[in-house]
């Protein structure tokens, strides 16, 4: 019985401080919570080419973390990563209930750079990247509609909106047609 008594207060005790929550789909208060106190500086570089079927480019992210780095849990619910580099160093890509999971032990304090190919479906409907063909004027049109919490599914990043970040984004469309993006400019 004293054994038990023992082991009991042990279990009780909270998961260690720098470690992340429990992974769930989706951005649960906790993990949020959790990412806004351990990420800073966070940037985006974002080449995107559209398709009429999908988008796929390259991301790179870099992220400021505590002196004692602890994992780097990105948003994901697109489709195929490839190529995943982190400091310059290729890493296999770990996807975890709709998340990238990045390992502190690949990570330094500091800014730390990570790279990766990504590809993304475009839908009829109901998804941030929604193709529309026009009846009057024939044209088909392919537009995005990133409300918090679908940012995700096209490109892996931080999707809360506690966690701002600069954002750098190239796009081109493989079928040549004219590509406008609305958003304020601040210069780079």
């Amino acid at each position: 019985m004293r054994a038990l008594a023992l082991i009991l207060p042990l279990a009780a005790l909270p998961a260690a401080a720098g470690a992340p929550p429990a992974l769930e789909p989706g951005v649960p208060l906790a993990p949020a919570q959790w990412r806004a106190k351990h990420y800073r500086d966070v940037r985006y570089a974002l080449d995107l080419k559209l398709s009429r079927l999908n988008a796929s480019g390259r991301l790179r992210v870099t992220v400021t973390l505590p002196r004692r780095p602890v994992d780097l849990v990105l948003d994901w619910r697109g489709g195929a990563i490839r190529g995943l580099e982190v400091n310059g160093r290729p890493l296999p890509a770990e996807v975890r209930e709709q998340h990238l999971v990045v390992p502190a032990g690949a990570l330094k304090g500091g800014r730390n750079p990570l790279s990766l190919a990504f590809e993304a479906p475009v839908a009829v409907s109901g998804a941030a990247l929604t193709r529309h063909a026009d009846r009057e004027d024939g044209a088909e049109y392919v537009h995005s509609l990133f409300v918090p919490a679908d940012a995700s599914s096209v490109f892996p990043c931080l999707d809360q909106p506690d966690l701002k970040a600069r954002f750098l984004l190239e796009a081109m469309d493989a079928l040549e047609r004219t590509v406008k993006i609305r958003a304020r400019w601040a210069g780079r």
